[in-house]
C-alpha cells in the first residue's frame, strides 16, 4: 500500500511564517514579559541557589 503524503489544511508557506516572539519584540512586550518573570524570580525559594 503507498502512502501519499498530503499537506495539513491550514498551513502556511514557509516564507508567510512569523513566530509571535517576533510582534512581541517589536511592540516591546518581550522584554516587559521577561522582566515580569525576573523580577518574580527574585522572591522565589523553591531552589535552594538564592539561600
Amino acid at each position: 500500500m503507498a502512502y501519499t503524503f498530503s499537506p495539513p489544511k491550514y498551513t502556511l508557506p514557509s516564507k508567510a511564517f512569523e513566530p509571535a516572539y517576533l510582534a512581541l519584540h517589536r511592540r516591546g512586550e518581550l522584554k516587559r514579559r521577561a522582566d515580569e518573570a525576573i523580577t518574580g524570580l527574585k522572591a522565589c525559594y523553591v531552589c535552594p541557589r538564592n539561600i
